[in-house]
């Protein structure tokens, strides 16, 4: 994923360069509804839920429902 993301936004980069209205987005924390398998994330959630991390990060993360991004 990470290659094709870079070869798309070097893409899109020229055609920006040529005229091309356009606007990148790199989301990070992408959840939401029909995930083929449990993400890395969701089990987080999960984890949190039901008490099971022992450890606390102080900081800020962003979210975005994965309709949003498309």
């Amino acid at each position: 994923y990470g290659k094709s993301k870079a070869q798309a936004s070097l893409g899109i980069l020229e055609g920006v360069e040529k005229g091309l209205d356009a606007v990148l987005v790199c989301p990070t924390g992408v959840i939401g509804p029909y995930d083929f398998k449990l993400s890395e994330m969701g089990q987080l959630f999960i984890d949190f839920a039901k008490g099971k991390l022992n450890t606390y990060v102080d900081g800020a993360y962003d979210f975005v429902d994965v309709r949003d991004v498309v």
